[in-house]
């Protein structure tokens, strides 16, 4: 009976510090857990008005026909017209960047989306970088006597944040 007695405290140890560990890695994991749910949410700062001090407006035309030279010619014409309008509503020369025009023949690229008489298709930009925002604004609503002269503009998709923070 002696040997009993001193074999058997020995799975007993075994399977306390089991238990004891085992409750230590449970107490670990829920404290774990409950650390996790301390953040703060803070709401309401997106709505906040914040006045930009740059602007970058792209003015985005267009001009299709089925002659090369004429769409050449009509985007030279629009480009200058646009440039001379932003000088007049008092932007300056450094402040107005005009990119190279850009004529696409249609049949070389999509000729089942081609209209008749529209072989051609040009595209031309101007950007007007300025740190005067205000004048951007106010300008932007003026291009009307443009649209009137048969400018084509293009109206560019906002990228996805830009377009859900203007909402």
């Amino acid at each position: 009976m002696d040997s009993t007695i001193r074999t058997g405290w020995i799975p007993a140890l075994i399977i306390g510090s089991t238990l004891v560990f085992s409750g230590w890695a449970v107490g670990q994991g829920v404290e774990g857990f409950r650390a996790v749910d301390r953040a703060v949410t803070v709401n309401g700062l997106t709505n906040l008005d914040v006045k930009n001090d740059f602007a970058v407006w792209t003015l985005a035309f267009r001009r299709g026909s089925d002659k090369f030279a004429e769409v050449r010619r009509s985007l030279n014409l629009d480009r200058d017209r646009i440039v001379v309008f932003l000088r007049e509503k008092g932007f300056r020369a450094d402040e107005i960047e005009v990119h190279p025009l850009q004529v696409e023949d249609l049949p070389g690229h999509e000729a089942s989306s081609q209209q008749a008489g529209q072989r051609f298709n040009g595209q031309g930009r101007v950007l007007v970088k300025t740190a005067r925002v205000d004048a951007v604004a106010r300008v932007a609503g003026q291009i009307d006597p443009l649209i009137a002269a048969g400018i084509q503009f293009e109206s560019e998709p906002r990228p996805a944040p830009a377009a859900a923070s203007t909402r």
